[in-house]
């Protein structure tokens, strides 16, 4: 399989064979001990002082050329080279921001800027916008439009406006000619990644086509409202029960796929609210509301806001807190929920051989697998949280260590592990500006039983134990004829038993290729040994002045001999292939 290379993208994989030339040698995973696991003070990462990048020339494609001075690149040039690529880099960079399992501090706080300077568009386009999308002009469907954007970023821009019926609404408008661009860039990147992952396989700690594959997914959510109209609607249906957790509602009628509007909640931002207004008790039951609300979604619905942000959490005025963006969503598995829970339960008893065997059996082992490394480091991470106090314990940082410990032994984790590690460590951040004395340890270990019911509840509903009625009842309904065959088996002495262990087909194979070739061996033996006694018996006959009978044999001995090497070789490269 080659690189499909394409005219149109010649410009991009320039640009992206420099990012990966100029960043690919970044180690994410180089650890030293629980300390640095826990804390993220690996060595890998830390680009204080190279020169990799740093003034370069600019080029007509917009992006430095590669560094004439070895050294390792910056983490704000990172940030830089990815603005300059245009919207899908800028996306990909405010994504790995959200990685810190991935990469090192310094890498994510650079990242976490890029994109925040961008131009909005003029009001005018934005009405252009929506009367294109819902079919009338803002003046039909507002009462009130506001020229002044409330945010604008790189993929979109926010309006408030007021409905005819008097609402208070938000609009969000996506920039246009998005698609197009986008869909260029994903698909240069995904010929990339073909190329990439399929002819450099000198290191597989982690799977690369993947990780493109979710990037890819993400931004199609993102690029069609819609489907962000219905998880905000399941979200509200999922939380419904949490009074203290808020979820605007958005409005069908004025939203489409580039356009969506929702209801306005009157609050300010957790990260600029001064929550000292709310009493003591109010904060702690916020603080447990919210962590409950996204452990819930992991282990009991399945249907997951990946990366809760305090940027995107609203406090209301009457002291509740609106989830306003649900940024990556996710959806996990019943099988995955099941997992998941008992991994917690390992972390938080400490059971850390339990934990090891949890997730091994959920992994995929790679090339160059280390079982004692990933083993050991798992339990240093478990056993060390024992040691620690509440104010420094984050059990979110014990799950990013087991991802940062399983990429450095080359186990490949599923998504949903690393994606509980970043959540626990954004949950516990946002509780514990609610409430500092927020103990998440301690919240886990009482709300895993309560979630443990509502999965078996989920598991046990009605639809589904029709479904196990429905097989039992086919089952029951075939076993007196299966029953009756194996007894007549029995009674007429004609019931056999196989096992399929071994294909013999393919063992008698392999043991006649043995032979031949030990055979051809002996043969080619006998002729070396018949041609050196020749040696000495004179002839008439001669080559080289040497008798011409024993030179032919060992000719021919030599030729059969390389040629047998040959096809051992070639065979043997075949198969490893």
């Amino acid at each position: 399989m080659g690189l499909p290379l394409k005219s149109a993208h010649f410009k991009r994989y320039r640009d992206i064979a420099y990012l990966l030339i100029k960043y690919g040698q970044v180690d994410m995973a180089k650890t030293d001990g629980p300390g640095d696991l826990l804390w993220g003070h690996g060595e890998g990462g830390t680009g204080g002082n190279g020169t990799g990048g740093a003034g370069s020339k600019e080029t007509a494609a917009g992006i430095g050329t590669l560094p004439k001075t070895a050294g390792k690149p910056l983490a704000s040039e990172l940030a830089a080279d990815l603005e300059k690529l245009g919207p899908t880099f800028i996306r990909l960079g405010q994504l790995l921001a959200k990685r810190t399992d991935l990469l090192p501090p310094e890498y994510t706080e650079a990242l976490s800027r890029v994109g925040q300077q961008i131009e909005p568009l003029p009001v005018a386009q934005v009405r252009k916008i929506i009367e294109a999308e819902i079919g009338s002009p803002a003046g039909e469907l507002f009462e009130r439009f506001d020229s002044i954007p409330l945010s604008a970023s790189i993929l979109e821009q926010t309006h408030s406006a007021r409905l005819k019926d008097g609402r208070p609404v938000i609009v969000k408008i996506q920039r246009p000619g998005l698609e197009q661009e986008i869909g260029d860039d994903l698909q240069a990147l995904d010929e990339v990644v073909r190329f990439y992952d399929h002819y450099l396989r000198t290191e597989r700690r982690f799977n690369l086509r993947s990780s493109f594959e979710e990037f890819r997914d993400i931004v199609a959510a993102e690029l069609d409202y819609r489907r962000e109209a219905h998880n905000l609607r399941a979200l509200r249906e999922n939380l419904k029960e949490l009074h203290q957790i808020v979820v605007p509602t958005p409005i069908e009628k004025y939203s489409r796929s580039r356009v969506l509007t929702i209801d306005f909640i009157e609050g300010e931002k957790l990260t600029a609210a001064t929550v000292t207004r709310l009493g003591r008790w109010q904060r702690a039951r916020l603080a447990e509301q919210v962590f409950y609300a996204y452990l819930k979604q992991f282990l009991v619905d399945g249907f997951v806001d990946a990366n809760p942000d305090a940027a995107d959490l609203l406090l209301t005025a009457d002291g509740k807190l609106a989830i306003l963006d649900l940024g990556v969503v996710a959806r996990i598995s019943p099988s995955a929920q099941e997992q998941l829970i008992q991994l917690l339960l390992s972390v938080c008893e400490g059971r850390a051989e339990h934990a090891a065997e949890l997730l091994l059996s959920m992994g995929e082992r790679l090339e160059g697998f280390q079982e004692a490394a990933f083993r050991h480091g798992v339990a240093e991470l478990v056993m060390a949280h024992r040691d620690l106090t509440i104010e420094r314990f984050e059990l979110g940082r014990i799950f990013q260590g087991i991802a940062r410990k399983s990429i450095a032994c080359g186990v490949a984790l599923p998504t949903a592990v690393p994606m509980l590690g970043t959540a626990l460590l954004k949950l516990e951040q946002v509780a514990h500006m609610l409430d500092p004395e927020f103990d998440s340890n301690a919240f886990v270990n009482r709300s895993l039983s309560q979630m443990m019911q509502q999965h078996i509840c989920n598991t046990l509903s009605p639809s589904h134990l029709f479904h196990t009625i429905v097989e039992a009842a086919e089952f029951l309904e075939k076993l007196p004829g299966k029953v009756g065959k194996i007894l007549d088996a029995v009674a007429s002495n004609d019931l056999a038993v196989t096992i399929h262990a071994i294909d013999e087909q393919v063992l008698i194979s392999g043991f006649r290729k043995i032979a031949n070739r030990i055979t051809v061996g002996l043969i080619l033996a006998a002729l070396i040994i018949g041609a050196a006694i020749m040696m000495h018996v004179p002839s008439p006959f001669t080559i080289f002045g040497y008798p011409g009978l024993a030179i032919l044999c060992f000719v021919l001995a030599a030729v059969c001999g390389f040629g047998l090497v040959l096809e051992i070789l070639i065979s043997d490269l075949a198969l490893k292939k």
